[in-house]
């Protein structure tokens, strides 16, 4: 079975996380990493296949640029154990970054694999806000996806109790407006991950369902940092316009920093 030296080190990992015991056992880590790395080899192709505008970029990065990294970055993880007891890897035209729409396959075990979609700005509520006129303004066509039983049966994330503060509690779409993450959850169970042609064919026909919730939070999210850039270019003209005259000729205007002063 291709999964089962996979789910017995991470299992064995969530028992002895740390460093010694990691390095004393580096060779398994590096048998169950390239398995991972075949794995997730074959979801690019997949995840390309289903979201062909995705392909062209996709299909030239490095297998790495998918992958999450095991080690915990301790700078920000003051407490935690130093490794995570998954791997996971996240399916873009841009890799595993944290702000693309990805296809995002975890395998842990204990029944805790997992594949998602889906967004959220929780740490920046102006995309949020964005976001969320993105759906009103959609209605009709985000319906139609959240009318299939799947998507509905998968779809989760943290609500407000009460209408966003500048929306109508009578728009149609009010329900998932009260939203703050719109992401589809599709648990795989240990019993799932045997061999991987199976667990290929599960996760295509997952993100072919998963599809059209992609594509459209990829639209919003793309229309979101559109009018995120133009607030921000409009926001800098105005002050360079507020800036009085005889202020803006101190400087050389050519300088971009203190480095460049000439004096």
């Amino acid at each position: 079975m291709f999964f089962e030296p996979m789910l017995s080190y991470l299992a064995d990992l969530e028992i002895h996380n740390n460093r010694t015991w990691f390095h004393e056992t580096h060779k398994r880590y590096e048998k169950v990493r390239k398995d991972f790395e075949e794995l997730t080899t074959r979801l690019v192709a997949v995840a390309a296949d289903i979201a062909p505008e995705m392909a062209p970029r996709m299909t030239q990065l490095p297998v790495k640029r998918f992958i999450y990294r095991t080690a915990r970055d301790m700078r920000y993880g003051a407490g935690k154990a130093p490794y995570k007891t998954w791997f996971a890897c996240a399916l873009s035209d841009e890799g595993r970054e944290k702000t693309a729409m990805s296809y995002y396959v975890q395998i842990q075990p204990q029944n805790r694999s997992e594949i998602c979609v889906g967004v959220w700005y929780t740490d920046d509520r102006k995309m949020t806000e964005r976001i969320r006129r993105y759906i009103s303004a959609h209605a009709e066509e985000f319906a139609a996806i959240m009318a299939d039983s799947d998507v509905q049966r998968w779809f989760c994330g943290d609500k407000l109790s009460r209408p966003p503060k500048g929306f109508d509690k009578n728009d149609p779409m009010i329900e998932y407006i009260k939203y703050k993450q719109w992401m589809l959850f599709c648990p795989i169970p240990d019993a799932q991950l045997t061999d991987l042609d199976s667990v290929v064919d599960t996760c295509r026909d997952v993100f072919a369902k998963m599809e059209p919730f992609r594509a459209f939070f990829a639209k919003a999210v793309s229309e979101a940092k559109q009018l995120a850039l133009l607030q921000q270019q409009e926001e800098e003209l105005q002050q360079q316009e507020e800036v009085p005259q005889e202020t803006k000729d101190i400087f050389w205007p050519t300088a971009k920093s203190a480095d460049d002063w000439d004096f």
